[in-house]
């Protein structure tokens, strides 16, 4: 059997509990794993410095997969990947969900802090 090398982990529902915390036993399974030198990614849909947050809080140091899957980033900020829309692509799609009363979520810059709210 080949030996476990990677665990993701999504933050909301997976990691954190109903209280938005990461509960002592999860901190001690992620701490057994990281002991046995398995490496623990945090995937989700959140923006960087909230996914960072919890790296953090954890003492990891592997990228970090962001808004699912769109961009890849270390704790340090250095993108590894991102899949980014050109501006007036983004723009065109933004006005056009804007018409036709279609709810979109997009974020605007390099941090994924900004965002284009478009709701129905």
């Amino acid at each position: 059997m080949a030996m476990l090398r990677l665990v993701a982990i999504d933050i909301d529902g997976t990691l954190l509990t109903s209280a938005q915390v990461i509960s002592s036993a999860t901190r001690a399974t992620i701490r057994e794993v990281l002991e046995r030198g398995v490496r623990v990614v945090l995937v989700t849909g959140r923006s960087f410095s909230q996914a960072r947050a919890f790296a953090e809080e954890l003492g990891l140091t592997t990228p970090l997969i962001l808004h699912n899957g769109a961009l890849v980033k270390d704790t340090a900020g250095r993108v590894f990947d991102a899949c980014l829309l050109a501006g007036e692509t983004a723009r065109e799609i933004i006005g056009r969900a804007r018409a036709h009363g279609v709810a979109l979520l997009c974020f605007d810059d390099p941090d994924g802090e900004g965002r284009a709210v478009t709701e129905p």
